[in-house]
């Protein structure tokens, strides 16, 4: 299966070839990640592969009303269509990119910067003892 654009999408991004074409590309290379939908962590949970992602962007495009169409850009079909293809990545992570989450001082910083959030280790620690 291949994710596509719903026609008003095509219609909009069309008037920009860059967008148009980064979009493609983004949504190629999701395609390819997605269609293999093994969920290490949570495989109960409801699927996240590509027909669920397909759902949710015919979904927003149903969502959007005539009078808003007419203001929104090829700009903000990019930014809604990249929102929902990463809407659920972490779904997709695998032991490795955890460990790597957990291990690397480089992820391992608090979340956000604002000093509010734990770290993933101490998240962990608690999940753990859960």
């Amino acid at each position: 299966m291949s994710l596509t654009l719903p026609s008003r999408f095509e219609e909009k991004i069309s008037v920009n070839n860059a967008i148009n074409g980064c979009l493609h590309v983004v949504l190629s290379k999701f395609e390819d990640w997605l269609s293999d939908n093994s969920l290490e962590f949570f495989p109960e949970y409801t699927d996240h592969g590509i027909s669920h992602v397909q759902s949710v962007i015919n979904t927003a495009d149903e969502l959007i009303t005539e009078e808003s169409w007419d203001v929104l850009t090829a700009e903000d079909v990019y930014v809604l269509v990249s929102s929902i293809l990463l809407h659920d990545c972490a779904m997709h992570i695998s032991k490795d990119g955890l460990w790597s989450l957990l291990k690397n001082e480089r992820f391992n910083g608090v979340l956000l910067g604002f000093g509010l959030e734990s770290p993933w280790r101490d998240k962990w620690e608690t999940y753990k003892k859960s």
